[in-house]
């Protein structure tokens, strides 16, 4: 039963692979031919600027410092003292 098991898992596998592998070909062939078109990807990086510009983004904010434990008795020490 086991035998019968693995050797199925190995063909589901295999199958799964060759067709992941197929996938990776084409991404690979279309990124091959974007960085053909655009080699210094200035065309990307206009649409990039552009599109930060046009549209607003919600996920975007403003970065923070974000104190540990161990940060905040270290100050607390320091400004006490």
């Amino acid at each position: 039963m086991n035998d019968l098991i693995c050797e199925a898992v190995l063909k589901f596998v295999a199958a799964k692979s060759e067709v992941h592998a197929r996938d990776l070909e084409k991404t690979l062939e279309r990124l091959r031919a974007y960085t053909q078109a655009d080699p210094d990807f200035e065309k990307a990086i206009a649409e990039f600027a552009e599109a930060e510009v046009e549209y607003d983004d919600p996920l975007e904010g403003e970065p923070r410092e974000v104190k540990g434990p161990v940060r905040t008795q270290v100050e607390a020490l320091l400004t006490d003292g």
